[in-house]
């Protein structure tokens, strides 16, 4: 078993692209697996919801080489506030 060094922290603005970049990769994987599945958002798309939401609270997970592996923006604490997660 192999053991890599992920690091998580607050996402930052600088960081969006590489974020979208992940959420279109994931999303075409699903795709791929499930034709039947919705085309989904395209990279225009999720870039402008991304800048439109608060990053304040999203979090990202980054590998050794500085690769974005996953991004989760927590809820508020409440339990009709989903947690939004997407992981490499």
């Amino acid at each position: 078993m192999s053991h890599h060094l992920i690091t998580v922290r607050s996402a930052l603005e600088a960081d969006l692209s590489r974020i979208v970049d992940l959420i279109v990769a994931q999303q075409t994987r699903r795709r791929t697996r499930d034709p039947r599945l919705p085309q989904g958002q395209t990279r225009a798309q999720w870039d402008a919801a991304l800048r439109e939401s608060s990053q304040q609270e999203a979090l990202v997970a980054l590998d050794e080489e500085d690769h974005v592996r996953g991004y989760a923006r927590p809820g508020s604490g409440r339990s009709n506030q989903p947690v939004s997660c997407v992981r490499f």
